[in-house]
């Protein structure tokens, strides 16, 4: 089989994978470049087995990708566990992937883009980013991330399997949460005037019975 586990892990035993964190104030994207052999130890992306991968087979091996990163990358956004978002997309990122398979030569070289995006209305603060994959991509496998804040210089980072974790601080405050108004708007009335209403009658009953 053209891009079986054991075949790529002693093809390219040092693969790299990358990643761009984009954070803006209430929203995290996270988009991770993944060549189609690292993608191989994933799930069996040849399902034909031709030796050769075609967009349509990368198109049917998307939803299990991203659900694979979002099982094994880890995510806490302002010491709050959560994950990576939802699935918007993936992107094959070489000239014309409908007329072009993928190759076993071109397995280590052909990179396909999978965009996961969490939205965190509250504020983000702090991104805390740890993966767990490196059991099934092996140890050699390296991880090059990017964390990109308008405003500020990028942030590289590598990801390992001896450091697999990084936490970053926009530096951006968190608003306090508003306490709930204990003003009266219309809203109230209804219930405004219905209290008024058992009052008074209560007032009406007890003045009967004292006559």
């Amino acid at each position: 089989m053209l891009l079986g586990v054991g075949t790529i892990a002693s093809a390219h035993p040092a693969d790299i994978s990358h990643l761009r964190v984009k954070l803006e104030p209430q929203r995290v994207e996270f988009r991770f470049s993944l060549n189609v052999a690292t993608l191989a130890r994933i799930l069996v992306v040849d399902a034909d087995q031709n030796d050769t991968v075609t967009l349509a087979e990368l198109d049917q091996a998307a939803p299990v990708v991203s659900e694979f990163l979002r099982k094994h990358v880890l995510v806490s956004i302002n010491d709050q566990e959560t994950d990576l978002g939802t699935f918007r997309s993936h992107e094959c990122i070489w000239p014309n992937p409908g007329q072009n398979p993928v190759t076993r030569p071109e397995a280590g070289q052909r990179f396909v883009d999978f965009t996961l995006v969490k939205e965190w209305p509250g504020g983000v603060q702090d991104v805390w980013v740890g993966f767990q994959w490196f059991e099934q991509l092996g140890n050699l496998h390296n991880l090059s991330a990017t964390f990109a804040q308008a405003g500020e210089h990028d942030t590289p980072v590598d990801f390992t399997v001896a450091e697999p974790e990084y936490l970053y601080d926009t530096g951006w405050e968190v608003p306090a949460p508003t306490p709930p108004s204990t003003r009266l708007t219309t809203a109230h009335w209804p219930e405004v005037g219905l209290l008024a209403a058992t009052i008074c009658g209560l007032i009406i009953a007890l003045h009967r019975r004292r006559r």
